[in-house]
């Protein structure tokens, strides 16, 4: 009996010293942890506060909030760009054909040349923005002042025949890649400033109902103004380069009116 009284002494005197020994290294674990997240906390911090200079123009809009300018004539660029566009829409098949005059099979070879090689092209312009490094005004702001004054170049090459057969057809698909490349920049990260300088849905609804007004209300000006300017560059240059002519004043235009854009987010 007295041998059993000591054996259980013992026991429990060795359980009280385990769990004393256990609780003591818990504890200093995780005052070990609680030291760890701590400082994990402030070098958060430290990187924040140095990063907060830095911060790009975009980002700083997006914090203001929108300027009067934006809310009234955000979408002037948008504007522009469908005045430009649509000297293609309603006149680049009539320059083809009656003005240029290529045969229909080369008429469908150029359209489908050009038209196929754009559409392939359409889904890297928003993943080229994404990815390459930002330029000096931001990653979206800077190409709208980089890129659009390229385009009244390469797009009156669109309607302007040099030569004549494949070498004029290969001139005109080129001019037509190449301007639809160049403004598709431009109107791709025109689009993505509404989510850069809209910081609540409220204001990014603001930004897009406007730039739809003002595209609208450019078929209404193109209505007047396209078909007179063209008939007004005919008179100086002659029949066939008008549309060509016409290409450029727009495309000038356009240029003009992303750069009013670009002053806006500034």
């Amino acid at each position: 009996m007295q041998k059993n009284e000591i054996a259980g002494t013992f026991c429990v005197s060795d359980f009280l010293r385990a769990a004393e020994i256990f609780l003591d290294e818990t504890g200093k674990y995780m005052r070990k942890r609680k030291t760890s997240y701590v400082r994990a906390f402030w070098h958060r911090m430290m990187i924040r506060q140095e990063l907060s200079p830095a911060l790009s123009g975009e980002e700083k809009q997006k914090k203001k909030g929108l300027s009067g300018a934006l809310k009234k004539f955000y979408g002037v660029g948008d504007c522009g760009f469908t005045l430009m566009s649509n000297i293609e829409s309603y006149y680049f098949s009539f320059f083809l054909t009656n003005l240029a005059q290529f045969s229909l099979p080369m008429v469908t070879f150029i359209t489908t040349v050009s038209s196929t090689v754009d559409a392939l092209l359409s889904w890297i312009y928003g993943a080229i923005l994404n990815s390459i490094k930002p330029m000096k005004w931001g990653r979206y702001r800077s190409w709208l002042v980089a890129i659009p004054w390229l385009v009244p170049f390469l797009y009156a090459f669109q309607f302007v025949k040099i030569g004549d057969g494949m070498l004029s057809a290969v001139i005109i698909i080129i001019a037509a890649i190449a301007s639809h490349v160049a403004w598709n920049f431009a109107y791709v990260a025109n689009v993505s400033m509404i989510s850069v300088a809209g910081s609540t849905p409220e204001e990014r609804s603001q930004l897009s109902s406007t730039r739809a007004a003002w595209a609208n209300l450019s078929k209404v000006i193109f209505s007047y103004v396209g078909p007179g300017l063209a008939a007004f560059m005919a008179g100086i240059i002659g029949e066939v380069n008008q549309y060509g002519a016409a290409a450029f004043v727009l495309g000038c235009i356009m240029a003009v009116l992303y750069y009013a854009h670009f002053r806006m987010f500034d």
